[in-house]
């Protein structure tokens, strides 16, 4: 079957709308704009709201998302108009279409669940998957006896192959991006070639991941000869940084600053391992205060005191629902309903 310059023209400019939405993606997700919108479908209540840098850049990556599927939409119909007894290009082409309408319902979780790295891993995913759709259907009409032609080569299934590792290797790469796991340590499969280094960042990683093996075995807290053992290293540690950087007269550097408060406030930044109910890292704490960064950045602040109360009230009471693994729709709805989840109250000893 041929296919008309019209419809040709118009699978590449959606194929092109496509690549551009996945590549603005990735620069929405370097730049931190994911929640330059912190709503959906529309921008702070708003087609075309105020803006600002964060709001830029995801408005833009919004745009080209709707211009894709306006693209594609066409397509689809064109398809069935047209070509609907060709049925590789039809099954192809609804594919593309559902895929579309998954990868909209997909954007507007990852931003009302204020992108949870599992739901922008998978949001990633059903992106690449529908430019793979896009680009096969792109072949089939620019070389269709190539794509229908039966080849045994021995290349073939070494080039699937390397497609779907590259594909995977995408996938969790854009998930330990998300889980802040980037750089816990420099080297695999050891850190940094020793099962517990001595000195640096990466020695207070892989306790960490000793942390992490036995919090998994069911302890409370690290066993008493590990804990002394990294509080060596911590301060052989401190001790280095303040001889590299020695007191001087009137204000000090910012790296003696910074040692010196590892000095001082040993016992919260070691924490963690006499209480694996404390964090690792601030992220909570990070992550609490970033709504309200937010709403200061876009709109300048809080008209009303009570405006200001009652938001910061609603995103106490959903941080405290993920904290104790709830689900925050339904525990909203339950609120809405006359019976609020209230968190247990403390034991006392």
């Amino acid at each position: 079957m041929s296919f008309g310059p019209r419809y040709r023209a118009l699978v590449y400019l959606t194929l092109a709308l496509s690549f551009l939405v996945v590549v603005w993606g990735g620069v929405v997700r370097v730049s931190g704009s994911g929640l330059g919108c912190p709503d959906w479908p529309l921008c702070h209540g708003q087609f075309l709201p105020g803006l600002d840098t964060a709001t830029r850049i995801e408005w833009f990556h919004r745009f080209l998302g709707v211009a894709g599927g306006l693209s594609l939409a066409a397509l689809v119909a064109l398809t069935f108009a047209s070509h609907r007894a060709d049925r590789r290009v039809l099954t192809l082409t609804v594919m593309a279409g559902v895929l579309y309408v998954l990868q909209a319902v997909l954007g507007g979780i990852v931003v009302l669940l204020e992108l949870p790295h599992t739901w922008v891993t998978a949001h990633l995913a059903n992106a690449e998957i529908l430019l793979a759709v896009l680009t096969v259907l792109a072949v089939e009409i620019h070389w269709p006896a190539l794509a229908r032609g039966r080849h045994q080569r021995p290349w073939t299934a070494v080039l699937l192959a390397a497609a779907v590792g590259t594909f995977v290797l995408m996938l969790t790469g854009a998930y330990v991006r998300g889980a802040d796991a980037t750089t816990a340590c420099t080297t695999w499969p050891l850190c940094d070639d020793a099962a517990f280094p001595i000195f640096g960042a990466a020695a207070v990683h892989m306790a960490h991941r000793w942390v992490a093996a036995w919090r998994r075995d069911g302890h409370g807290r690290l066993p008493d000869f590990t804990a002394e053992d990294l509080s060596w290293r911590y301060d052989e540690l401190v001790a280095r940084a303040l001889t590299v950087h020695p007191a001087r007269r009137g204000k000090q550097t910012p790296a003696r600053n910074a040692a010196l408060r590892l000095q001082k406030r040993k016992h919260e930044f070691l924490r963690f391992t006499t209480d694996f109910s404390v964090g690792f890292t601030n992220n909570l704490a990070e992550q609490a205060i970033r709504m309200v960064k937010v709403k200061t950045k876009v709109s300048g602040g809080f008209r009303t005191l009570a405006g200001a109360q009652t938001f910061l009230a609603l995103r106490g009471y959903i941080s405290t629902v993920r904290k104790n693994g709830l689900r925050v729709f339904d525990t909203l709805r339950d609120a809405l309903h006359g019976n609020p989840w209230m968190p247990p109250a403390p034991t006392t000893t």
